[in-house]
């Protein structure tokens, strides 16, 4: 490093994608409208199905705990249930599919940047536009057609540790005025990761 050639700090974007293992591609995100007057309040309440069902779930994490951790009942590991069992839980036993998207040349520190990266990782959102016209009158009397193109998001997660959230959060909000919800980015849910908790915790591990 000399006065006229300082070391340079490249912080460029690695991004990655993992496929989900359940479509829910078919499952609609119109609720219907109910009345407050038509609601069933009884759904909300404790039944016998829910308590059954949640004594289900303590048996399995109850026994779960016992062999692992009492030495006499050890013998029993291969007898037990270890996971709740859903109906999801064949696709959600299969290994997680990675795929890389490849490092983008933008700076996650810089405001604009971040908006870049944004953009390039909205592309990957899912969505369907439609359009619905308007017919106007004029001053002079004449039908003006007004189009509208109305955009429908299925979010996805990005993730992150807590300070690439934050820039995500960020870069949001400073793009909230803008027209359509997919120049919004708003199908990108930052939510943090733990990878850098894993990290320090396999350091110290590693190191003793």
């Amino acid at each position: 490093m000399r006065i006229n050639n300082q070391t340079k700090s490249l912080h460029y974007f690695h991004a990655f994608a993992v496929k989900d293992r359940i479509n829910f591609s078919d499952i609609t995100t119109n609720a219907e409208l109910v009345f407050p007057d038509d609601i069933d309040y009884g759904v909300f309440c404790p039944n016998d199905d829910g308590d059954a069902q949640l004594v289900s779930n303590f048996q399995t994490l109850v026994t779960r705990i016992f062999v692992e951790h009492i030495p006499h009942l050890q013998h029993l590991f291969g007898k037990v249930t270890h996971n709740i069992q859903h109906k999801y839980s064949k696709n959600m036993s299969i290994k997680s599919t990675v795929v890389p998207l490849g490092v983008i040349i933008k700076n996650e520190n810089i405001l604009n940047d971040m908006v870049d990266i944004l953009d390039v990782l909205h592309q990957y959102v899912p969505k369907t536009t439609t359009t619905q016209t308007y017919d106007t009158c004029a001053e002079d009397g004449s039908t003006r057609t007004t189009e509208i193109h109305i955009d429908h998001i299925n979010p996805i997660l990005i993730g992150g540790d807590q300070l690439t959230v934050a820039r995500v959060r960020g870069s949001q909000d400073a793009l909230l005025n803008s027209e359509s919800g997919m120049q919004r980015v708003q199908g990108l849910i930052p939510v943090i990761e733990d990878w850098h908790t894993k990290m320090c915790y396999m350091q110290v591990y590693c190191s003793c």
